[in-house]
């Protein structure tokens, strides 16, 4: 439809004719999903940039978009390319108003639109509630009712089982024992639905999450969407006491529900149907789906087996004499992958970045931008979901002779990344510990990034999971059993990026008492065994991902021995695993990759 420039003309037309000052356009779907369908990327529709993170407010006048480090140079040229005058605004940098002090200066008193179905209770609490301390009217506005001609539909992508060593009919019965009397729970968000019921489909772009609500009761449960299913799904659902019903009818349903729990994760307008519901932060699902079991653990470990090497062939054959160019090598990781037969798609858009596109920390190569790997660094950030497990991993290798200014800071971001690989710590662990641990080397540099250090992996499900993450801001306490990422970063804005990560697999340092094992989990002779059974339980992290580091980007001489010969032992590892796969060509390519140092 048009221009940037001539939907926000339409745009404002119905505005005026709603009476609305300005219009509010989160990234948001009807679920609070990170990660959302096309249909519901209204706030790209009217802005042009493109990024997974972003809020618009459009009033008559202007149009602001907030968004954060990730995206900051992104959004430069994308709103600089979209034909429309947008004023950026760089999310925490020092100066910068919040969307809160933005109305207050600017729009205090002013009736603000937004959509009540894609506004999470959660949302709408944090941040446009108390907007109404500046005589702010709130107002149920969509301003997606426009976007009528080239507006995606809702994918109709059939459901498929996902196996995790417990049945839905298990699960159900563990959400049923937090239940009170009479209680309903009503699931929001999509992959804790998927979680429950052990179902994928592929409703959003590297994801494998359904479009649905879940309610469950004491004596029922029932599954709203609009996904196809094949006789086998609709037996097994059958079989677990999960009745099927059209998407939409979870309305009717909250019209008539009684005594209903669900979380900040609901939307406005089903919250607005709901009578009188008990609201909490999270469900009981959300922290669940984090701690993976011994089945989900192993087959994990497998999908990691098959991308790393994959990932592995591929930076191998960088070095053929070929020549490549950032979309090159999307497609021939493709290649590799489909490979393995448990390989479904990726689990985000690559990211191939040559030169000056690694400083955009989510650039994604295209036909315009797309740059030949000639000299320089070239960073490569990709994952994929498997039938097995979801991966993310991150590697940036040098085309030519690296300068002492890239070998310095290379180093400093790995002293970073094994800061938290081989850091041990406990369950009140919040990731702000962890954080700190990997900014330091660079910090004694003058240099940071602009983004989290790690985030939530799931189980065949999204690359972004809550409740763990590490990050500046202490989040919630880890546990044995979720997975998180570790990928500190720099990025120099007109010359290069460096970033590395792994998944890492958050484990019990020493094995529990009663478990045996080492002496270490015993108590001293003479000590109070009761208040030693009382501290919190060890832990440490496993690593899942097995790609090389680049060896000549490495300043051996600026690491610890400890930190040497954990990189040692992880490339002998590599090696190790790898070698049964590769040609003879490949396997000397990867000895001198592995390579002590």
């Amino acid at each position: 439809m048009y221009s940037v420039y001539d939907r926000r003309l339409v745009l404002r037309q119905r505005m005026r004719d709603c009476g609305v000052d300005a219009c509010y356009i989160p990234t948001a779907d009807d679920h609070g999903s990170e990660a959302i369908a096309d249909h519901f990327k209204t706030r790209e529709f009217f802005s042009g940039f493109t990024g997974s993170a972003g809020t618009l407010i459009l009033t008559q006048r202007s149009a602001h978009l907030w968004t954060d480090g990730r995206y900051f140079i992104q959004a430069e040229n994308e709103l600089s390319d979209s034909g429309a005058k947008t004023v950026l605004h760089r999310s925490g940098e020092a100066g910068v108003p919040t969307i809160a002090e933005y109305v207050r200066d600017c729009l205090a008193g002013c009736t603000l639109g937004f959509d009540f179905a894609t506004t999470t209770l959660r949302d709408y609490r944090r941040t446009l509630e108390p907007l109404r301390a500046y005589a702010v009217k709130l107002v149920d506005f969509d301003p997606a009712q426009i976007w009528q001609s080239g507006r995606p539909p809702l994918a109709q992508d059939e459901l498929f089982r996902c196996p995790s060593g417990e049945t839905s009919r298990e699960r159900l019965a563990r959400i049923r024992a937090t239940l009170q009397e009479g209680e309903t729970l009503l699931l929001c968000s999509l992959d804790e639905i998927a979680w429950t019921l052990n179902l994928r489909a592929a409703h959003i772009d590297y994801g494998t999450v359904l479009y649905s609500y879940l309610t469950v009761s004491q004596t029922e449960a029932t599954l709203f969407t609009d996904a196809p299913y094949a006789p086998v799904i609709y037996n097994e659902l059958k079989n677990a006491g999960v009745a099927l019903a059209p998407y939409g009818d979870v309305f009717a349903w909250a019209k008539t529900a009684t005594k209903v729990r669900t979380d900040e994760n609901v939307s406005l307008a089903l919250y607005g149907a709901l009578s009188a519901p008990q609201v909490d932060a999270q469900t009981c699902v959300c922290r669940w789906k984090a701690i993976k079991n011994d089945f989900e653990i192993e087959h994990i470990r497998d999908a990691h087996m098959a991308d790393g090497l994959s990932v592995t062939r591929l930076l191998l054959h960088l070095r053929d004499g070929r020549r490549f160019t950032e979309l090159s090598i999307c497609d021939d990781l493709e290649i590799i992958r489909y490979m393995d037969r448990e390989y479904r798609c990726p689990s985000f858009a690559t990211i191939a970045a040559a030169g000056e596109h690694g400083a955009i920390v989510h650039y994604q190569p295209n036909e315009e931008t797309n740059a030949p790997l000639e000299e320089g660094l070239f960073l490569l950030d990709c994952g994929g979901q498997y039938s097995w497990g979801t991966t993310d991993v991150t590697r940036t290798v040098a085309l030519s002779a690296p300068t002492e200014e890239q070998k310095r800071n290379y180093t400093a971001v790995l002293r970073g990344h094994l800061a938290v690989a081989m850091a041990t710590f406990d369950e009140t662990e919040r990731g702000d510990g962890l954080d700190k641990l990997a900014r330091a080397p660079l910090q004694a540099l003058g240099l940071d990034y602009n983004h989290g250090t790690g985030h939530g992996v799931g189980y065949f499900l999204s690359v972004h999971e809550t409740p763990p993450s590490i990050r500046k801001t202490a989040g919630e306490p880890f546990a044995a059993g979720m997975v998180v990422s570790d990928e500190p970063g720099v990025y120099l804005e007109g010359q290069y990026g460096i970033r590395i990560e792994n998944l890492l697999l958050t484990i019990n340092a020493f094995p529990p008492r009663g478990e045996g094992g080492s002496a270490s989990a015993l108590p001293d002779e003479g000590q109070n065994v009761g208040a030693a059974t009382c501290r919190p339980q060890p832990l440490a992290f496993e690593t899942l991902t097995y790609v090389p580091y680049d060896r000549t980007l490495i300043d051996a001489s600026a690491l610890t021995a400890a930190e040497r010969q954990w990189v040692n032992d992880y490339h002998a590892e590599i090696y190790r695993r790898y070698l049964p796969y590769l040609s003879d060509w490949e396997r000397d390519q990867l000895s001198a990759a592995c390579a002590a140092i």
